[in-house]
């Protein structure tokens, strides 16, 4: 409490030595409003509009200058575009000011990772993103806090699995889903190489295993896996039973589905690694058809191909299979987010 209390104490004093200093509940606060009214609140504010360029394209930019004791402090607000709303940068030359308004965050409890480098660090709450950051701009050093609030979709109109896609990051999951239905794990690709994730709904029909590119942070989506193993487990060959997972492919794959049904789907054979191979049931190469393996991974298993003789080739075909008689089936969808889409802006 009282370690709360200095830093409201901090932010009502800097607020007044500098008049028009922000603090961190109003920055947040103001990603709520619409383009044109934040504008007009900044304007209002004392902040002159005008335009710049760092990356080629010309964005929305209000500043203004205070001068102090013989020494000039210089705030803007910064406005770029995105998809469904705008990023708001926050730059100010005053270091005191910058350090107030991070303790600002870490009070309002907002998660951050600070790296050995010191370099910029993320910080991250519900639906909010805020990256700090610090920039030379000719002979000044300004600190930054560019800051982005997503819209994330409500809990009832996530239905196939490539809606999760939306929740690109550990806290939109919790924030959609609720805490008590995440969990933070390890996911094995091999029983020695590992990597950070989020399991949605661990345990159930539900289950979603979340593998992010950013580990440290907790966002950026690698990949989703439904229906899979935190774990990898080596194949027997043993009768294994259908997995049962209520997620289900908007192209119409789920997890059970036999090879039959997959193919007739597909309108075309499909290939995938035989039993003896170490990526035994993976799709191989150079599938086509109807179903978009580029958005979409698979996994088989097979409930009796331990009593038939596997071929010479690594991979089998679908024809060979049916013909076989092997019952095989889904064990995993491997949702994949569109390679076309922009990179992760926390990784800048």
């Amino acid at each position: 409490m009282k370690r709360f209390g200095l830093i409201i104490g901090c932010s009502l004093f800097f607020q007044i030595a500098m008049g028009q200093s922000i603090d961190m509940k109003e920055l947040t606060g103001l990603l709520d409003l619409s383009q044109g009214k934040l504008e007009a609140h900044l304007q209002k504010k004392g902040f002159k509009r005008n335009l710049f360029s760092e990356n080629g394209d010309l964005e929305i930019c209000y500043t203004k200058e205070e001068k102090k004791k013989q020494k000039t402090n210089v705030r803007s607000f910064q406005i770029m575009g995105i998809d469904r709303g705008y990023e708001l940068a926050y730059r100010t030359t005053c270091s005191e000011e910058d350090s107030v308004l991070k303790d600002e965050l870490r009070s309002m409890g907002f998660t951050y990772f600070v790296k050995d480098d010191r370099s910029a660090v993320l910080y991250q709450k519900q639906s909010i993103t805020i990256e700090s950051s610090t920039k030379k701009i000719d002979t000044a050093v300004f600190y930054e806090l560019r800051a982005v609030k997503k819209e994330l979709p409500k809990r009832k109109d996530i239905a196939g699995a490539e809606d999760l896609l939306q929740l690109d990051a550990h806290e939109y999951l919790c924030e959609v889903f609720g805490k008590e239905n995440v969990k933070t794990d390890l996911f094995y690709f091999t029983e020695t190489e590992t990597n950070k994730c989020s399991v949605l709904f661990p345990n159930t029909n539900k289950e979603a295993i979340f593998i992010w590119n950013d580990e440290a942070n907790m966002k950026g989506l690698s990949f989703i896996v439904i229906g899979g193993s935190l774990k990898p487990k080596e194949y027997t060959g043993d009768v294994n039973q259908v997995a049962h997972n209520s997620w289900a492919s908007k192209q119409g794959v789920y997890c059970g589905m036999s090879l039959k049904d997959v193919v007739e789907l597909n309108k075309a054979p499909i290939r995938f690694y035989n039993w003896q191979t170490e990526s035994a049931g993976y799709l191989a190469p150079n599938n086509k058809g109807v179903i978009d393996f580029n958005r979409l991974g698979l996994v088989f298993n097979c409930m009796n191909c331990s009593f038939i003789k596997v071929a010479n080739s690594q991979i089998t075909e679908s024809e060979s299979a049916l013909e076989n008689n092997e019952k095989v089936f889904i064990t995993t969808l491997i949702i994949l987010p569109d390679k076309k889409s922009p990179d992760d802006r926390a990784h800048r």
